[in-house]
């Protein structure tokens, strides 16, 4: 990417988890192919099993002097409750028509709901249940999810409701 661009592209990092958004498919383009080849001096590349994009892309890439390999990548075939197309990332699902984003509940989905769910029976029950419910509701209240510039007013309470339904249900479950 050169900088004397404009540029309306999008990357973030969590660990290793890294999103590119971009308007510009040959931005895409460029970014996975880079990813790709990584530095092969680390022994560093990404995996195209692991990566996922929000259209069919297959890109070629230089495997030795002018010998190519295609490499496709999946795309996300997740829909909101909208019916539009959503991509999921880092336990976020961002709506690719809107930007608006969201909580991915899909991995609670089929009883995964009380997985990781600490029974305590030392008479400190109820202290314990009100700190577990809040260790799990408090990292879901992110900013991305409430702020007016990137979600309508109905996305920020649909947000803050289904994590409070979803805190309910763990509740239950405890």
């Amino acid at each position: 990417w050169k900088e004397e661009e404009k540029c309306d592209n999008f990357m973030s990092r969590f660990v290793d988890d890294f999103i590119f958004i971009s308007p510009n498919e040959d931005s895409a383009l460029d970014f996975l192919s880079r990813t790709q080849r990584g530095l092969p001096e680390l022994g560093a590349k990404i995996n195209p099993e692991k990566t996922l994009v929000s259209s069919g892309i297959t890109i070629q890439l230089e495997v030795d002097a002018g010998k190519t390999k295609s490499v496709p990548f999946r795309s996300s075939e997740r829909r909101n409750h909208h019916g539009r197309s959503c991509f999921p990332w880092c336990g976020l699902l961002f709506d690719t028509q809107t930007g608006e984003v969201s909580i991915d509940y899909e991995r609670f989905h089929g009883g995964k709901l009380g997985d990781g769910l600490t029974v305590d029976c030392d008479g400190e029950e109820g202290r314990m249940m009100e700190k577990r419910i809040r260790n799990f509701v408090l990292p879901r209240c992110l900013p991305i999810l409430y702020d007016p510039s990137i979600n309508s007013f109905d996305t920020a309470v649909t947000n803050f409701y289904q994590m409070m339904l979803f805190a309910a249900a763990k509740t239950f479950e405890y």
